[in-house]
């Protein structure tokens, strides 16, 4: 017994022992979670830290503090740097603060209230621009997204060389490292962004549209400002937009600046950069955004930069689309005037599309039959006009010829160019003896708004449905289609999916069905629709 008596008295004491023994101040481990590697951070210690003991238990070190332990027994002042006292006056006095003969003690709960009030967030750039102002050194410079910190409340800035990723920027945050030893933090930084959108058939802006070539499109790019531009002393905003070959800029750029969804008048003629190279790459903005005139900027306006193109005869036809990319470019480092940055891209797309048929004979096995003429009309009956070029018909806005002759050999007629919609194709002359269609081929193209489209065939007359369900129509992914032409005596056309029968002189008699019949053909399977 004496001697287990006398082992818990030594290991007692042994315990005591360690608690009695200096410690060694443990810093926080800091990572920065959206850094790289191989970033550069400066660190400016804006508050030191003095721990006041609360409690008397004797087990409990002087320098427990020092290790994170026993976090009861300490609270913490907070003492302002004396290195940036005139910076943080200086945020304090903007704030509508009057730091007038403060001691040094009022001072340091003042500007705790401040960072509460204003948020870590907004001193942390407010405090980070004086500190720009007056050329003061960081107190520690780190090389890495995982590094060490004293005890401290802490301004960090990441200072990156060129280039910036896409969307980055300088950004200063803050940090308090009291009491902690280990520290996860994401720096939140606020970038401007692009939203491109194109004006729809119904009149609204989304983020694609389907037009005829030729057709007027137009655009609207909204630009956000967040917060960052309040660091700057000048402030560069720029949008840069991409158009594929098939648009053309009509050189007609507004720009406003929205304000609680109230539009100003255009400010172009403010802009200090007004360039267009070969109609499709636009650059348009200002040099200091902050020296507009007549309008109001703040973290919350929009810049809205709107004009239309024209969809050309280089367009790209069907599921690909004509692509449309804005960026924004943007000041991206508060100390250093004329540093730039640009957003990913923002996309919008134009899409066009087509059908193809072919013409055959249906006396000889169903060759192709050349020299059959139809005209096109659109859903107001307009009629649509085309130039014909390497075998394809495009769609002319003025210019153009409205036949469609199916082609020697092939007996194709290629259509490209048109958007989305209900479409008459009606034959208008037929080569010798072939009988004219007497009834009109009634073709729908539609559209998913994503670039997946089908095309549906009916004809017209008495067993035409105008809502084109499921099962009264030809629908499939776009393809080829065959228009049937035979000779002979032309027939009454039913009006119904089924074929007309005719009995002569008690002789059954199959007659030749003198009008068209039109005909799906995919990977050459015919399916036929008889008139």
């Amino acid at each position: 017994m004496k001697t287990r008596k006398i082992i818990t008295i030594l290991l007692a004491a042994a315990v005591l022992l360690a608690f009695a023994l200096p410690m060694t101040a443990s810093a926080a481990n800091v990572t920065i979670t959206e850094g790289k590697a191989t970033s550069t951070y400066d660190a400016y210690k804006l508050f030191g830290v003095t721990p006041n003991r609360t409690c008397t238990d004797p087990l409990v070190p002087e320098t427990a503090h020092e290790t994170h332990d026993a976090a009861d027994c300490y609270t913490y002042a907070y003492v302002l740097n004396s290195k940036y006292k005139a910076a943080v006056i200086e945020v304090l006095e903007a704030a509508g603060i009057d730091t007038t003969g403060m001691t040094d003690a009022r001072l340091n709960t003042t500007a705790a209230t401040a960072i509460r009030d204003m948020g870590a967030p907004a001193f942390a750039k407010a405090v980070y621009a004086e500190i720009m102002a007056e050329g003061l050194s960081p107190d520690e410079t780190k090389t890495s997204n995982s590094f060490t910190l004293a005890e401290g409340y802490w301004l960090i800035v990441e200072t990156t060389a060129d280039p910036l990723a896409e969307g980055d920027v300088i950004s200063p945050f803050i940090l308090d490292t009291v009491g902690e030893e280990d520290v996860r933090v994401t720096g939140k930084k606020d970038v401007p962004t692009p939203d491109k959108k194109v004006k729809e058939e119904n009149g609204t802006f989304g983020n694609s549209a389907d037009v005829n070539i030729g057709d007027t499109v137009y655009f609207e790019i909204t630009g956000t400002l967040d917060k960052p531009h309040v660091d700057f002393s000048e402030y560069e905003y720029y949008l840069h937009d991409t158009m594929g070959a098939g648009l053309d800029y009509n050189s007609d750029m507004k720009i406003y600046v929205e304000n609680a969804g109230v539009r100003s008048a255009d400010i172009l003629s403010q802009c200090d950069a007004t360039s267009v190279t070969g109609k499709t790459i636009l650059k348009f903005g200002f040099e200091d955004l902050k020296a507009l005139s007549g309008v109001t900027i703040n973290a919350d306006s929009k810049i809205i930069f709107a004009y239309s193109a024209v969809l050309n005869a280089n367009a790209t036809v069907g599921s690909a689309g004509n692509s449309n990319t804005a960026k924004l470019e943007y000041s991206s480092d508060p100390r250093t005037v004329g540093r730039t940055n640009k957003t990913p891209g923002n996309e919008g797309k134009v899409y066009t599309f087509g059908f193809e048929v072919v013409k055959v004979n249906g006396d000889d096995g169903n060759l192709p039959l050349a020299g059959a003429i139809f005209n096109l009309f659109d859903a107001e009956n307009n009629q649509i006009e085309f130039v014909l070029a390497s075998g394809v018909y495009k769609v002319a806005k003025s210019g153009g010829d409205p036949d469609l002759t199916s082609a020697a050999v092939t007996g194709l007629i290629t259509v490209k160019g048109l958007g989305a919609g209900v479409y008459t194709l009606r034959e208008i002359a037929t080569p010798g003896d072939f009988n004219l269609l007497t009834y009109d081929i009634m073709i729908k193209i539609t559209h998913d708004g994503n670039g997946a489209y089908t095309v549906a065939y009916q004809h017209s007359g008495a067993g035409y449905n105008a809502a084109w369900t499921s099962g009264a129509t030809l629908e499939v992914d776009p393809g080829e289609y065959q228009i049937v032409n035979s000779t002979g005596t032309q027939l009454p056309n039913t009006g119904g999916m089924g074929e007309a029968l005719i009995i002569l002189g008690g002789l059954a008699i199959i007659a030749v069905f003198a009008g068209a019949i039109v005909v799906y053909k995919k990977r050459r399977t015919l399916n036929a629709v008889r008139g």
